[in-house]
């Protein structure tokens, strides 16, 4: 009974990990490498059709300069490290601690 359910799911669990892994290589392997991936993306161009229904506000679909930078400066418009750390470790802790809905 559980034991059958408990090894399927550990199977199932290993093959989706080496699935994730197999298309993650192939597919960073296939735009040219991992550096490749981090030298383009910050030169990504603004789809003109997709901004701003009815409005012409571009800095939402822009990339920052800091964009490989996670711990970012106080005083940072968009991520604050002070957000980061707190806002997201108090949202973490509701969400996978005490959302005990039933």
């Amino acid at each position: 009974g559980l034991s059958a359910v408990i090894w399927t799911d550990f199977a199932q669990t290993i093959l989706m990990i080496i699935g994730a892994l197999v298309l993650s290589i192939k597919s960073i392997s296939k735009v040219g490498g991992y550096s490749e991936v981090m030298d383009t993306f910050g030169e990504i161009t603004v789809n003109e059709s997709y901004v701003g229904y009815g409005s012409n506000n571009q800095s939402c679909s822009s990339v920052p300069d800091n964009y490989m930078h996670l711990l970012r400066s106080p005083s940072d418009p968009e991520l604050p490290v002070t957000g980061m750390i707190f806002g997201l470790t108090i949202n973490a802790m509701w969400y996978w601690c005490s959302d005990q809905v039933r």
